[in-house]
């Protein structure tokens, strides 16, 4: 028990040098995990939306075909598919619901 209390100035200066080179080391690795994870959100989110936009494009091309096949016109199933498309788009944001 004695020889706990019998630590110089020395060694306490040194323990605590490396409590704080502990602790910058774990802050500075904190904030690099903080920084990887909004790196890797922003990355996925926009490869999400990317793929979302992808799909409705092709989707919206995919029916605008399927309509010109019905109606025996390609632009009447386009002009059905996007030529109302502003109409929509003008409702859509006007409508306060």
């Amino acid at each position: 028990m004695q020889e706990n209390k019998d630590k110089s100035i020395e060694d306490l200066v040194e323990d605590a040098k490396g409590f704080l080179e502990a602790r910058i080391e774990y802050t500075r690795l904190y904030l690099v995990e903080k920084v990887s994870k909004i790196f890797a959100d922003l990355v996925t989110n926009t490869a999400v939306i990317v793929c979302f936009i992808l799909a409705f494009l092709f989707g919206s091309v995919t029916l605008a075909l399927f309509l010109s096949d019905v109606l025996g016109s390609y632009t009447r199933g386009f002009w059905l598919r996007f030529g109302n498309l502003p109409f929509t788009c003008c409702y859509c944001l006007s409508y306060k619901g």
